[in-house]
């Protein structure tokens, strides 16, 4: 055996006693460890992942042979055991062929590697891309940033945009079929986009050669994905099933159970959330989405902003004896909720001429010492962890809002939509996972086609906030330029993310997306029953959604005049809905959550942290002592300066306070 596993290594450029015997102690490993089959898609396998002893024996090798004689090497271990096959498509022990990618292929008197299909192919050995990355197998292949699959799929770029979309539905009638995907209440088509079955093979493949089940398999089991900030990213964790809830989790559920009846049932007629962020966007979309379940008379108003017309104008409205103030802050030091908190803290004692309002409080933070140091009583405050990313905290406490209105038992359900995506994101093959198709999708048009923006475009009222929701969710989770490295990025990360909902958005920036010269992929959702009984207008929407898509990629031609002319070809997704339930808008969020940290896997960037929000914040406060102050600091740029002095020159006489 030893002698067979450097038999096609007779062309090695060193014939050193250690290198033969390096190659031995490789095959050895090889025959007992080597291959571990992940067979991730319906089709053929197209990874295989690598034992780590194998890989790092392959490592040391690369050391001290070539690239031709490290593969002369692989090859004559294949030969000995490799390829052994009970089904056409099976476990086999070593395929040296996955170090190929594309129509590269080796050949000399002794080596020659074909393939058949091999320009179908996107093969990488995975691992030793992680733990090799400046290994250079061929000239023009790194596998440090992939560069054959990403040159390829650039190709593929070019060549696609020669072909109108149409086509490729006259080509395949089946097409609607093979690119569609259906997940509980949620059906995803996406046939209106440039991708054909190779290409998607090779975005399936870049995936897996950017770690991408790893990625997974470390968001779920609590490992410190969140890089900078040390701690993991565990918001799924608050939507488990009750007998796999954390203790910490399951207290602080039943702790909002308990508030929330105690609130329904008692004389407040108004509450109030003050909160910024995912502590603001996140409550106030769900509660406009569902509230057709909403089961309380009680009136649920948001504040955020620090301008003061915001919370004086809604304070104006309302009767501070019976107004309930949730103070929903991660760090409970969060400048504009503290301020509007202060705000309502005043009025309700000046108008209840008492000092003592603290019954009007509710706090909802991952810091209760900061809560109650602020003069909230323990069994008013309810509590997060720390490693709950606000824009990820709908699911946790921060749902207080969303619990009032639609109360704990449709809560429970909108946490088991989410559940139930977040089972189908962990455990599906990629080639049938929504979620990884929708981020591929979006790679695609992003790295592939320098697509800058992505339209989110809800066929339903009850989700117009939704675009503002997710702008937050994937501009601040990957709106990065460095990789967990430290390195700079080379290529396009995290899209600009807006919309707006249909049919206004028809009459609004529509005239752009058919005849502007922006190119603009869209995600069009629309629900396929309504909650109201008039059926006939809700088809009406529901058409008005289709003809949109349909139009944006047809196009129109042969027209009179050329200002009539559309010229199609844009590409859009259409996620359709059962109905907006709990349960269905559960699986809608936790859908875009989870395509978002795909999207940063794969870019290598830290999709939970947000330093970028801190340094304009750190700014204000140092303006702001300027603003109050007589004198203004030298070290302020001479912009900011003159801004400063000018807003200083302004009379507030007789201004309302």
């Amino acid at each position: 055996m030893e002698e067979a596993y450097v038999a096609l290594g007779s062309n090695l450029d060193s014939p050193e006693k250690h290198i033969r015997q390096a190659i031995i102690d490789l095959g050895n490993i090889a025959q007992t460890q080597v291959l571990k089959v992940s067979s991730l898609y319906r089709s053929p396998p197209m990874g295989d992942m690598v034992q780590p002893d194998f890989i790092n024996a392959v490592v040391k090798l690369s050391t001290q042979l070539s690239p031709h004689a490290l593969l002369s090497a692989l090859l004559a271990i294949e030969q000995c055991h490799g390829r052994v096959r009970k089904e056409r498509w099976g476990p086999r022990t070593l395929d040296c062929d996955l170090l190929l990618y594309g129509q590269h292929q080796i050949q000399s008197e002794t080596l020659t590697i074909p393939h058949p299909g091999i320009e179908h192919r996107a093969f990488v050995l995975l691992p030793l891309a992680e733990i090799a990355p400046d290994l250079y197998l061929f000239e023009g292949y790194s596998m440090q940033n992939n560069q054959k699959i990403w040159q390829v799929l650039e190709d593929a770029a070019l060549m696609m945009r020669k072909q109108p979309l149409s086509d490729l539905f006259a080509k395949d009638m089946q097409r609607p079929e093979k690119f569609s995907i259906r997940v509980d209440q949620l059906h995803l088509d996406y046939s209106k986009n440039f991708i054909t079955s190779e290409i998607l093979t090779m975005l399936l493949a870049l995936a897996d050669a950017k770690g991408l089940k790893l990625a997974i398999e470390q968001l779920f089991s609590g490992h410190p994905v969140n890089t900078t900030e040390g701690r993991p990213a565990l918001h799924t964790a608050m939507r488990q099933a009750a007998d796999k809830l954390l203790p910490v989790v399951q207290a602080q559920k039943e702790k909002m159970a308990e508030m929330v009846q105690r609130i329904q049932q008692g004389n407040m007629t108004d509450v109030v959330n003050l909160g910024i962020g995912g502590s603001d966007l996140g409550p106030l979309m769900a509660v406009e989405a569902l509230k057709d379940y909403q089961q309380t008379s009680l009136k649920l108003h948001f504040v955020s902003n620090i301008d003061p017309n915001a919370i004086a104008t809604l304070l104006a409205q309302l009767n501070p004896a019976t107004t309930l103030f949730i103070i929903s802050s991660k760090s409970f030091t969060t400048t504009e909720t503290l301020t509007n908190a202060h705000v309502a803290r005043v009025w309700l004692q000046t108008h209840l001429k008492e000092q003592n309002v603290d019954k009007h409080f509710i706090a909802v933070t991952a810091n209760p010492e900061k809560a109650q140091a602020y003069g909230i009583s323990p069994e008013n405050i309810l509590t997060f962890c720390d490693w709950v990313g606000g824009r990820y905290s709908i699911w946790s406490t921060i749902g207080l809002p969303l619990a009032l209105s639609i109360g704990m038992q449709q809560f429970e359900a909108f946490l088991a939509g989410a559940r139930a995506m977040d089972a189908h994101f962990s455990t599906a093959p990629f080639a049938e996972n929504m979620p990884v198709l929708l981020a591929l999708i979006g790679i695609w048009y992003i790295n592939f086609w320098q697509a800058s923006t992505l339209a989110i475009l809800p066929y339903a009222n009850q989700l117009r906030y939704l675009p503002d929701y997710l702008q937050q969710l994937d501009m601040e989770s990957n709106g990065k330029s460095v990789q967990h490295s430290g390195q700079p990025v080379n290529y396009a990360t995290g899209p600009i993310i807006w919309g707006q909902a249909g049919t206004n958005g028809q009459h609004a920036f529509y005239q752009l997306l058919h005849q502007g010269t922006h190119f603009i992929p869209i995600d069009f959702i629309v629900a396929k029953q309504s909650n109201t009984a008039l059926r006939e207008q809700h088809l009406q929407l529901v058409a008005n959604c289709f003809a949109q898509a349909a139009a944006l990629m047809q196009g129109r031609e042969n027209v009179e005049s050329a200002h009539s002319h559309m010229p199609g070809n844009k590409p859009s997704n259409m996620l359709l809905l059962e109905k907006i339930t709990p349960y269905a808008f559960g699986q809608l969020l936790a859908l875009y959550e989870h395509k978002v940290f795909v999207q940063g896997a794969i870019w290598k960037i830290n999709s939970f942290d947000q330093p970028g929000v801190e340094l304009g914040k750190q700014l204000a406060n140092h303006v702001l002592k300027n603003l109050l102050s007589e004198n203004i600091d030298n070290n302020i740029d001479p912009s900011t300066q003159t801004l400063i002095q000018k807003i200083k020159g302004f009379s507030y006489e007789g201004a309302n306070t």
